[in-house]
């Protein structure tokens, strides 16, 4: 069953959840600024990605990420990860994700290419 990291008040977020709807494809949702992943979620998100740095999930146009100096290469991910856990809004959204992978999902394009990888036959929203 796949994930949905949603907050329905971003519009991409909503239009991964439209596009799952749509192709009938069975997902859960979690509103992460409600239920913060801890830092053990986080961390294996972070693996399931597939993304080096722990920045490519995070919100860069969050306040708390420009005043906070995360965008200094010498943060460490672990202080990152922590930072997430503890603001939720500093995570990038929609994140979908299966037990084994995600996709930070901001297009509709990404979103079904991951989800072709993952074996769904889906056409294009």
């Amino acid at each position: 069953m796949l994930t949905v990291y949603h907050n329905p008040r971003c519009s991409k977020s909503r239009q991964a959840v439209a596009l799952l709807e749509q192709q009938q494809i069975p997902h859960q949702i979690r509103l992460y600024l409600l239920e913060p992943l801890s830092v053990v979620e986080l961390t294996s998100l972070l693996a399931n990605t597939g993304l080096g740095d722990v920045r490519e999930m995070m919100r860069h146009s969050d306040e708390l990420f420009l005043q906070s100096g995360f965008d200094d290469p010498s943060v460490a991910q672990a202080d990152l990860i922590a930072a997430i856990a503890k603001n939720p809004a500093l995570l990038q959204r929609p994140i979908v994700a299966n037990e084994h992978s995600a996709c930070i999902a901001r297009s509709a394009e990404s979103l079904t290419s991951w989800l072709r990888q993952q074996g769904y036959a889906c056409g294009s929203s």
